[in-house]
C-alpha cells in the first residue's frame, strides 16, 4: 500500500505458497488471502508479484480482486 501517512510503501499481505506433488515433481501452486483493511481516499493498492513465470494468463487461472465493503 501507499500512502501520504508513511514515508515507504506498506506490506500489508503476503502469499504463501502451497505445493501439490506426488512424485517429487510440483504440477500446481495455490495461494489464498482475504482480510479487511480500513482505507481513505489518499491510500494506493497494488499486487507484487515476485515470480510472473508461475502466474498462469489462462482465463480464470489467475485473479486479483479487492471488494468495496
Amino acid at each position: 500500500m501507499r500512502t501520504s501517512k508513511y514515508p515507504k510503501d506498506l506490506v500489508l499481505m503476503e502469499g504463501k505458497m502451497m505445493n501439490y506433488c506426488t512424485t517429487g515433481q510440483m504440477w500446481a501452486r495455490s495461494s489464498y488471502l482475504g482480510a479487511v483493511f480500513n482505507l481513505t481516499s489518499d491510500d494506493h493498492l497494488y499486487v507484487n508479484v515476485s515470480h510472473i513465470s508461475l502466474v498462469n494468463f489462462e482465463e480464470s487461472k489467475t485473479f486479483f480482486g479487492l471488494y468495496n465493503l
